[in-house]
């Protein structure tokens, strides 16, 4: 089951989310569930929160076998106007209250996302590692000189070896980084002959999003 909700800053006005929510299907209120973050591409910037459906986690999860899977997810929207890499702090704030709003186990915060969404992904993980129990970055990069900030989370990355809109350059580098700083679980998946949509792979062909569900933090 996914629905969509809204979400807005205590603090600022005005500043807030339209986000898709999805639930287990055997869904109980009093048990504590693993959170899985997704965040879309430029492409699903508002107002019509429909476009976020378009790809990767809410496009996918509200059917089987990713319906069986024993996670919340949330899928927010980025308004109109405004891009994720403006957004880090709001994001942060979003995150934390969602967490007790949903009654989610704190250890299995797990964020993954896409293009625009998968440079966030990094860096939402490397400013803030003590939320996230794994990340899942698909087409991106992130701050290669702060990557030992994640030498302690479990990362799969992945990313088209012909992708001309982000270069591949920019995940090698991460993982590369992030293996010197002794993190022995990131995983880079290179897809050959994949141009930027290395999405449908990452989601809808592998384990991905089970494998995020089942991330605990350390």
């Amino acid at each position: 089951m996914i629905i969509l909700k809204n979400w807005q800053h205590k603090t600022y006005p005005g500043i807030g989310y339209n986000y898709w929510v999805s639930y287990p299907e055997n869904y109980c209120s009093d048990k504590k569930y693993p959170l899985i973050i997704f965040l879309h591409g430029a492409g699903e910037v508002g107002p019509n929160p429909e476009a976020v459906r378009a790809h990767g986690v809410p496009k996918i999860i509200d059917s089987a076998p990713y319906s069986e899977i024993e996670a919340i997810t949330v899928s927010p929207q980025c308004p109109a106007g405004r891009m994720w890499f403006a957004e880090y702090d709001f994001l942060r704030q979003f995150i934390l209250d969602i967490i007790p709003e949903y009654n989610i186990d704190e250890d299995a915060v797990s964020i993954t996302g896409l293009s625009m969404g998968g440079y966030s992904t990094f860096v939402m993980a490397q400013l803030w590692p003590e939320i996230f129990a794994a990340a899942a970055p698909i087409c991106g990069g992130g701050i290669p000189w702060i990557a030992d900030r994640l030498k302690d989370m479990p990362l799969r990355i992945y990313h088209g070896d012909i992708d001309s809109v982000v270069p591949v350059s920019g995940s090698i580098e991460m993982c590369d980084r992030i293996h010197a700083a002794g993190n022995k679980d990131c995983e880079l998946i290179l897809l050959h002959n994949v141009d930027h949509n290395s999405w449908d792979y990452a989601y809808e062909r592998t384990d991905l999003i089970s494998w995020l569900s089942k991330q605990r933090r350390k």
